[in-house]
């Protein structure tokens, strides 16, 4: 499995679906807000997610249009309020890739960088 690090340098939400169907319907039919049943996962500056990429479905869209959902394990790190270190938690959940690219390098205002490959 690949596991990459990423960083941000704004505010930024990744939502996490409970099944690639729910990922699927909500990115059909967005609504305003916390996407119910979904896990939203908050990064400030400062803070990270070593994600874990654990496979993937293909949604097709129309004739030659594919949408890529991956499932992953991201445990998050978020700045202690004390400044002592990092608070970690861990989800696993459906992500889309245009929502979290799990490609490495510069990407608008995250940074993602590959840190292994088994």
């Amino acid at each position: 499995m690949k596991k990459y690090r990423v960083t941000t340098n704004t505010l930024a939400t990744i939502s996490l679906f409970e099944s690639p169907e729910a990922l699927y319907l909500w990115s059909q039919f967005k609504a305003p807000g916390n996407p119910k049943g979904a896990v939203a996962v908050e990064l400030r500056v400062g803070d990270y997610v070593d994600v874990e990429w654990m496979g993937c479905e293909f949604i097709q869209e129309s004739a030659d249009v594919y949408k890529c959902l991956n499932m992953v394990r991201a445990d998050v790190a978020k700045r202690a309020d004390n400044e002592a270190g990092h608070v970690v938690s861990s989800f696993i959940g459906w992500v889309s890739s245009d929502t979290l690219t799990l490609c490495e390098g510069e990407h608008e205002n995250v940074t993602v960088r590959l840190l292994n490959e088994s």
